[in-house]
């Protein structure tokens, strides 16, 4: 067994392993190049996807002569938007040790699986696939993610009783952890805990992590003007850490990507007791502004927020600045947003003291507003 970075194509093996999800979508990382360079493969798999044949963590096997790599597609997620699972790879791996044989796979290459696109870590990924593939008695090739600190590729890492590796790497994953970003989580908790909430997507997600860092939450994030409202980059790879702590995990669900708690987080949340209950009302004050609203109201909210806070830069502004700068902003929305609409959501949120703008009697606001 050899764990390395390098170009997985250049392995000199008999077998690669390609990660996919469940919905033939081969657009990204290193499933395009497999799909450029095994053009018959792909077509076997995306028929495959519309048969609704290939599912979570359910490796199979591809061959097309013996002139080319066999391919084992190893599925990590259900749709391509989501972040992979951790079990989803190790249920492949189990798999994978039950057939490698009957497969005739003579020497195989791994790639990171669920790194990258995937957002998983090295650091629970690599043992992971170390603690299957070392009792495999045939070559294997380990490839980790570029920028890998070389002492992750050792042995020593990779190895050891499992149960002290899982506590190592679980200690390592919350050492990263910023306490403002488990009360992040403790948002997305409380809501889910309500009867009566709607689902929380990735842009709801992005709202509710602006909001609370506005209000003073220090989640280190830098937020600039996106299509969607204020959008910050640094938010993918808080979700990352979050995932593979277990403390959050995304789904699909029709055509959202639900942002719920992961497995651990009722367990871990005790830890943070004391960071919870420091930001409580923070954490009431955004539950109480997000438990209603849809995907586009809190686009609408967020971009308001953010646009009243760059104003009040210039000195007092007035509620017609605000919306006028929004529609400003979102003349290329599609569908566009309705000029009453967000006239009607400036005067709430001054209701609520979301923010304080002098009147403006040219507001266009129903008459019984």
């Amino acid at each position: 067994m050899n764990a390395l970075i390098g170009n997985i194509f250049q392995s000199g093996v008999q077998t690669l392993v390609n990660t996919v999800n469940c919905v033939g979508i081969m657009g990204k990382g290193i499933a395009a190049d497999f799909k450029k360079s095994f053009p018959e493969m792909f077509k076997d798999y995306a028929a495959r996807c519309e048969r609704k044949e290939v599912k979570e963590g359910v490796p199979y096997l591809f061959k097309e002569s013996m002139f080319v790599p066999q391919i084992v597609n190893f599925p990590t997620k259900g749709h391509w938007r989501e972040a992979s699972r951790i079990e989803y790879i190790e249920k492949g791996l189990k798999i994978l040790s039950e057939k490698y044989k009957e497969w005739g796979i003579e020497s195989i290459a791994i790639p990171p699986l669920g790194c990258g696109n995937g957002q998983l870590l090295w650091e629970s990924v690599g043992p992971l696939i170390y603690k299957y593939v070392s009792k495999w008695n045939i070559p294997v090739k380990m490839y980790a993610p570029y920028g890998t600190p070389p002492t992750q590729l050792t042995a020593d890492f990779l190895s050891g009783p499992s149960d002290l590796r899982r506590v190592k790497s679980g200690m390592r994953i919350l050492q990263k952890m910023n306490p403002a970003w488990v009360v992040l989580t403790e948002i997305v908790y409380r809501i889910e805990q309500q009867k009566y909430h709607l689902p929380i997507g990735r842009t709801i997600f992005q709202k509710i992590a602006y909001v609370a860092t506005g209000l003073g939450l220090p989640t280190g994030l830098n937020y600039q003007r996106g299509s969607f409202g204020p959008y910050s980059h640094g938010l993918d790879g808080v979700k990352k850490i979050l995932a593979n702590a277990g403390l959050l995990q995304e789904h699909k669900v029709n055509n959202m990507i639900r942002v719920l708690p992961g497995s651990e987080y009722e367990k871990t949340r005790v830890k943070y007791k004391t960071d919870i209950d420091r930001w409580s009302k923070l954490i009431n004050k955004t539950i109480d502004l997000f438990l209603r609203l849809d995907t586009k109201k809190a686009e609408l909210v967020a971009t308001l927020l953010f646009t009243e806070k760059e104003l009040k830069k210039k000195g007092d502004m007035a509620e017609r600045d605000v919306l006028n700068e929004v529609m400003k902003w979102k003349e290329r929305r599609s569908p566009p947003f309705d000029k009453t609409e967000v006239a009607e959501t400036i005067r709430d949120l001054g209701v609520l003291k979301w923010f304080t703008l002098k009147p403006s009697k040219d507001l266009p606001i129903n008459a019984n507003f």
